[in-house]
């Protein structure tokens, strides 16, 4: 069986590796690094992490939607504090945007593969999106509205790591409106795409 195997440093590198399971084709790997059969562009990188990645796993759509509704409430519970807090900290707008686009990444994922689409590994809002069937992509741009709604996905396309690494950035330039509102959109439809499945 062959795993992708990503090792990570200040680069990215993937392999593939001859394995019987994850675990084997950590091992594997690691000692292909360090017998250096594995080259990289500087000697003195040392691999510090190695992620498997199992193209055999089946994805369960139900745990998915569990997932995306547990990202919806508790950005609900922390959007309570706009109302309480009286500061920066306790306002918690960051975890109010990040498990927003948690669910949206998730709800996209769902439609994708509802859609046949491979989603696995894919983190990018744009590029979830625009793997969408035209049809599906009209239906979530007229319930978003937003008139920018091309520009807007892509440049909230890496939302995740923007939001959780903000202090390594210059500036932060997040749209909460339309977040909101692509959440509200990829929830409606995903709930309504997980009720025709469960009443089948």
């Amino acid at each position: 069986m062959k795993y992708k195997v990503e090792i990570k440093e200040i680069l990215l590198k993937k392999i593939d590796i001859e394995a019987e399971n994850i675990k084997e084709a950590k091992v594997n790997a690691k000692k292909l690094y360090n017998d250096k059969k594995i080259i990289l562009d500087s000697k003195d990188i040392i691999a510090t992490d190695i992620k498997v990645f199992d193209d055999n796993l089946s994805i369960n759509l139900q745990q998915m939607w569990n997932a995306a509704q547990m990202y919806e409430k508790a950005a609900e519970r922390c959007e309570k504090m706009y109302n309480t807090s009286v500061n920066i900290i306790d306002f918690l707008p960051f975890p109010v945007i990040l498990n927003r686009a948690f669910a949206c990444e998730v709800c996209l994922k769902i439609l994708n593969i509802q859609e046949d689409h491979n989603a696995k590994y894919i983190h990018y809002l744009d590029t979830l999106f625009n793997s969408l069937s035209q049809n599906l992509k009209n239906e979530i741009k007229a319930m978003v509205n937003n008139q920018n709604f091309d520009n807007e996905i892509e440049k909230h396309r890496n939302v995740l790591s923007d939001v959780r690494y903000f202090y390594e950035l210059e500036e932060l330039d997040i749209n909460m409106a339309f977040i909101k509102n692509l959440h509200d959109a990829l929830m409606k439809i995903t709930e309504q795409l997980m009720d025709k499945k469960t009443e089948k």
